[in-house]
């Protein structure tokens, strides 16, 4: 008899969070027949990961792989969070059995038997809607669990399939994407914002990314050798800036000398502003309406409602100007939630403005940095 690991996928929300508990720790209680022993290891957040780990998606990720079964507790909130879809689908992906169970209250009675709520159907993944589902509830978890163990048990469980592991899903706009994080690396390094870019390059060494790798360890060392230049560039260090200004332009750069702060480049002669036209003081300044947007302001939403109108504009509609407008009125309106930022990142990504979409998944992760 082999004890076996169970990884336990649900929102941590005040609504599943405890229906979750329960059968997780039913779970965690059932022995092998006639004997004493435990049957299951049962991987759940709260109870298995380190405290104050900093790399705890990476957790997640090894405790998948790690697993036999991933139990899904299937509801409308774990179906609209990105945590728990990127866990089940990695484990779909790795090849692991899944057992859904529809947590009680998420589903109801359709003639003679049950079935998920209409509201969540839609958001179920097509080939997880072919498997035959457990109603918390109505069923009895634990037993049906047992029973699709024993199957598998019998069976023989599915082969492991090497894929690749998803990323952390609050950097899934840029950091899910190699092309846009080096895009976004490389505007860093020109704007000086070094720390963001060294994150960035750093990222996709540790990834070992094919196309990016070794371009992102040359960024690393230009730029590492360019801050060492504006730290020298004083009369005090004169000689030394000199000497070393000479060494770096004999480095091997990406696209031509790295020099955003001009310190190769001669100062140009001055050149006499153009006079500006003063405005009559009888003139009234009024700030520009954009007719394109204007309507988003004209309608009658309170902050949920113009947060989801961001939110769809953004996502569904490919408008981000449009979706600031609503997710900049939603804050107003008092709606702080982490999803108006995450929505605003995605939104500032796309226009392709990478620093202030990382500012605003900064703000949303440290409003709630592990809420499933």
């Amino acid at each position: 008899m082999t004890k076996r690991t169970l990884f336990f996928s649900y929102r941590n929300s005040p609504t599943d969070a405890p229906k979750a508990d329960r059968i997780a720790e039913q779970l965690r209680q059932e022995c092998f027949p006639n004997t004493t022993d435990l049957r299951y290891h049962v991987w759940q957040d709260k109870h298995s990961l380190p405290p104050a780990i900093p790399h705890w998606w990476d957790e997640i990720v090894k405790a998948i792989e790690a697993c036999h079964v991933l139990i899904f507790a299937l509801s409308e909130d774990s179906l609209s969070s990105p945590f728990c879809l990127a866990e089940l689908d990695y484990a779909h992906r790795r090849g692991r059995p899944i057992v859904p169970v529809v947590l009680e209250g998420e589903h109801v009675r359709v003639a003679s038997k049950h079935d998920v709520k209409q509201s969540s159907k839609a958001k179920i993944p097509d080939w997880l809607s072919n498997h035959q589902y457990i109603f918390d509830g109505v069923d009895n978890p634990c037993s049906e669990i047992n029973a699709a163990m024993d199957r598998y048990e019998q069976q023989g469980f599915p082969p492991d399939i090497n894929v690749k592991a998803p990323l952390d899903p609050t950097k899934e706009a840029i950091y899910a994407n190699p092309h846009r994080l080096y895009q976004a690396a490389v505007a860093y390094a020109e704007q000086q914002a070094f720390t963001d870019a060294e994150r960035c390059f750093h990222e996709l060494v540790t990834r070992r990314d094919a196309t990016y790798e070794a371009d992102s360890r040359t960024w690393l060392e230009i730029i590492d050798a360019y801050k060492d230049l504006l730290e020298m560039d004083h009369p005090a260090t004169r000689r030394q800036f000199e000497k070393h200004k000479e060494a770096y332009q004999k480095r091997n750069f990406i696209d031509g000398i790295f020099d955003p702060r001009g310190l190769f480049t001669a100062p140009a002669s001055p050149v006499p502003p153009t006079p500006v036209p003063a405005t009559p003081a009888s003139t009234p300044v009024t700030p520009a309406v954009n007719p394109k947007t204007a309507w988003i302001l004209a309608k009658n939403l309170d902050a949920n409602g113009f947060a989801e109108l961001g939110r769809k504009l953004v996502w569904e509609d490919n408008m981000p100007e449009a979706g600031l407008v609503a997710l900049d009125r939603a804050i107003a309106l008092g709606e702080v939630g982490k999803r108006v930022y995450f929505n605003r990142a995605e939104a500032y990504s796309r226009l392709g403005d990478y620093r202030t979409a990382i500012e605003n998944w900064d703000v949303a992760i440290a409003l709630d940095p592990k809420d499933h």
